[in-house]
């Protein structure tokens, strides 16, 4: 390995002697001087990412997974009311990621951001434990499932309002940190050296490593905690746990390449859409640019209106001509919408698993031996801890493997990996339908589990899924979105736990049924409306989901082949003594599993 290492160096040195590729630009140090090539980021400057990744993930899965049990015991909501609380809350956090992810890429740096929010969000979770302590802060103790649960007050004013803006804060910097964690973890690595390159893919798959070590924490420790010893204790660690990721962050700060922000990426993109609805009409003639060879693409050609050059303008109106860069900035970032559209349906599926998976769990067998008990909500763990010895292998000895055949520096290329991403999750729903039906018909109750294979299958469908769009959406973005386009993963979670409120509905309205009785009609529910599991026919309800996936993923497909991912080109600019270029094109290829650095003519070889 070591001598490998040399390698991959010295042909970074090489590349960097003929391109020059000493001082990058558009990143700075904390000091706010340029950043060199292999000078700061670097592996180090990741693992202070992992670390606060996997803490920031620990505290908000342990909250969110039981918030469920404590709006309904603790606050006494309804368990209609609970329900709708907690996708309010996920759904908000998630989708926050959007604003989160355009706030770096166009005002602060993501490190910036993350100091703040990260702040936010541990305000979120002290005043959640303080609510949990103080008895002013919540309605009186009373048993919700006895025959007096009608005396039980429901919380109220101060007390709604304490725990709404508790949840909200949380919320709130969860969602600032999910858009910029993983797209500031990358930015460590510097892509124009190809080493870094496979090493920045490699982060990605150590980030979900780390996620899934959180996620097994928040679910059994912290779960018991919470069950067991008390609310406050078990919000009181996640506060501790968030606290630490917010030290392990603002630690790492000396070592941090920052990515310069460039201005709002949002204006930039209407600037395009407007430009070219104005030129419609105009002949096509693009404005000469001396600083780029980026050629027009034809795809979405619409666009490329929007780079006509108005010759009596003299210095052009950005919103009635735009540059070549920019037209091509927005064509990337809208090219790879549709792929993240196509990526709803798996989290929808997710969401409906999670769901229905401990009211199943909580009608089985879940005991072993005469003292073990795995608790409904806790068997989600059971497959992550597989997951931990799996990702490390796939990382350390599947990756370099699969390299080799693929030269790809992820091994498996993105758009590959999400697809499979997606099959997987096709099949954890047809298990399910498979495994519910088995328990209905079942005169003995089944063990708990029954539901690893389903949650096994779920948790690989996210692995290869998510990590593959985070990959593909950092990398195929332009460097300006990078932040936003990364926050399409969490928007689209987002996205998924909305559609499965609404699939439950129109699924109970389309299959309810009538009938004639005597002079009157009878309206039956339909497949999951009479909260019994027993009554209830989830397992259709499972292969619908399923049928839907395999659908879904066939239109993925189409959208994967139609992208037409073409090969890395970028531009460097060339120096000549004192003379500057209009500059040379740099293209890296594949050729016989090596990587290829071509440049006029000269070919160096990465590895």
């Amino acid at each position: 390995m070591a001598d490998e290492e040399n390698v991959y160096h010295e042909s970074d040195n090489k590349v960097q002697d003929i391109l020059g590729l000493g001082v990058e630009a558009d990143f700075v140090d904390w000091r706010g001087r340029p950043c060199y090539a292999n000078k700061g980021g670097g592996v180090k400057a990741a693992a202070f990412i992992l670390v606060a990744q996997s803490f920031d993930g620990m505290a908000l899965i342990a909250v969110q997974n039981n918030l469920i049990t404590y709006l309904y015991s603790d606050m006494h909501f309804s368990v209609a009311k609970s329900a709708n609380a907690v996708t309010s809350f996920v759904g908000t956090a998630y989708l926050l990621s959007l604003a989160g992810g355009f706030t770096t890429d166009s005002f602060l740096t993501r490190f910036k951001t993350m100091s703040i929010f990260s702040g936010v969000e541990l305000m979120g979770y002290v005043l959640l434990t303080a609510q949990a302590y103080f008895p002013s802060l919540k309605p009186p103790k009373c048993s919700i499932n006895s025959s007096s649960s009608m005396d039980c007050q429901e919380a109220r004013g101060v007390q709604i309002g304490v725990m709404l803006l508790a949840l909200y804060l949380i919320a709130l910097g969860s969602g600032f940190m999910k858009s910029n964690l993983l797209a500031h973890g990358a930015d460590q690595f510097d892509q124009r050296i190809p080493h870094q390159k496979k090493l920045m893919f490699n982060f990605f798959n150590w980030a979900y490593f780390g996620i899934c070590l959180g996620s097994v924490v928040a679910l059994t420790f912290l779960v018991w905690v919470q069950d067991n010893v008390g609310r406050f204790w078990g919000f009181g660690i996640s506060a501790a746990a968030m606290f630490i990721a917010f030290l392990t962050l603002v630690s790492g700060n000396t070592l941090y390449r920052n990515k310069i922000p460039k201005g709002s990426p949002l204006t930039r993109i209407l600037q395009v859409l407007v430009a070219a609805f104005r030129n419609r009409k105009n002949q096509f003639t693009p404005q000469e640019n001396k600083t780029t060879c980026l050629q027009l693409s034809t795809q979405l050609g619409f666009l490329s209106k929007a780079a006509f050059k108005h010759e009596e303008d003299g210095d052009s109106h950005p919103w009635r001509s735009c540059s070549v860069e920019q037209v091509e900035e927005t064509r990337r970032f809208l090219r790879i919408l549709p792929i993240f559209g196509t990526t709803i349906v798996m989290n929808c599926a997710t969401a409906q698993l999670q769901t229905f998976s401990v009211q199943q769990g909580s009608t089985m067998l879940k005991t072993f031996g005469k003292r073990f008990e795995l608790p409904p909500a806790s068997v989600g763990a059971v497959p992550l801890v597989v997951l931990l010895f799996l990702v490390p292998l796939y990382n350390l000895y599947f990756v370099p493997f699969a390299r080799r055949f693929t030269g790809h520096p992820a091994g498996v290329p993105t758009l590959h990996r999400t697809g499979l991403g997606l099959i997987f999750s096709a099949a954890s729903m047809a298990v399910a339908a498979v495994v519910e039906s088995k328990r209905r018909s079942n005169l003995t109750q089944l063990s708990i589990m029954y539901l690893v294979p389903q949650f096994f299958l779920s948790s690989l469908a996210e692995f290869f899924t998510k990590v593959g769009l985070v990959e593909f959406f950092y990398s195929e973005s332009p460097p300006e979105m990078r932040s936003m386009s990364v926050a399409l993963n969490a928007a689209s979670v987002a996205l998924g736990y909305f559609m499965s409120s609404l699939l439950v509905s129109l699924t109970n309205y389309a299959t309810r049924s009538r009938k004639n009785i005597g002079q009157s009609v009878v309206q039956s529910g339909g497949w999951l409306s009479y909260n019994d599991l027993n009554k209830d026919h989830l397992n259709w309800f499972y292969w619908l989901l399923s049928g839907i996936s395999v659908v879904n993923f066939f239109g993925y497909v189409f959208c994967a082949l139609s992208y037409n991912n073409s090969s890395s080109i970028a531009t460097f600019p060339q120096v000549k003594g004192d003379q500057n270029s209009d500059g040379v094109l740099l293209q890296q290829e594949e050729e016989g599993g090596e990587n290829v650095i071509k440049l006029d003519g000269v070919s160096i070889k990465s590895n």
